[in-house]
């Protein structure tokens, strides 16, 4: 499986995502991050979008690192010329662009799938980062969520408007 440092703009994209959502909403996009001495602090992306792209564009470079030892900074998979520097000193940049629900739930994906290649990528914060953004989206997509737990009823009762509308367009050859 392959490796490859993502470009800025795709960092820039998901913090904004985050930090717009951030301004939005009662319960902001935000992360458990533990200490060293075993407790913890919740973060808020909004807070400090430069210290959430860093973190994000920094566990990319780790897994490249990780996948490929043998190539340097400047000469990693990626866009041409970036230096391990550059990522390590991100300073978010707003991109002019927020992403829809679907595309940042995409987007995470992504980079999930360039920032995967350690053995601890689940304990670290980017992972976290990233699964707090896609499912920060996920809640952001029209429509029902549907019921905590199905059954039969639940069913039934979301087939009812859907044979009504079928049966209705039918009869006016909709």
């Amino acid at each position: 499986m392959s490796a490859y440092l993502v470009d800025r703009i795709h960092i820039d994209l998901l913090v904004r995502f985050g930090a717009s959502q951030f301004e939005d909403m009662a319960a902001p996009l935000a992360w458990w991050v533990t200490s060293p001495d075993g407790g913890g602090a919740l973060r808020q992306l909004g807070e400090d979008p430069s210290y959430a792209g860093r973190v994000l564009w920094t566990e990319n470079l780790r897994s490249v690192a990780a996948r490929y030892p043998h190539h340097v900074s400047g000469e990693r998979p990626g866009p041409i010329g970036l230096t391990d520097d550059e990522i390590e000193q991100y300073a978010y940049v707003d991109p002019g662009y927020t992403l829809t629900p679907l595309e940042a739930i995409h987007a995470c994906e992504f980079l999930k799938a360039q920032s995967c290649h350690t053995t601890d990528y689940r304990d670290r914060e980017a992972y976290r980062v990233v699964h707090a953004t896609r499912e920060h989206a996920i809640r952001l997509l029209p429509g029902s969520r549907g019921p905590w737990g199905w059954t039969a009823e639940n069913v039934a009762a979301r087939r009812r408007p859907r044979l009504t509308r079928l049966l209705v367009e039918s009869s006016y050859g909709a």
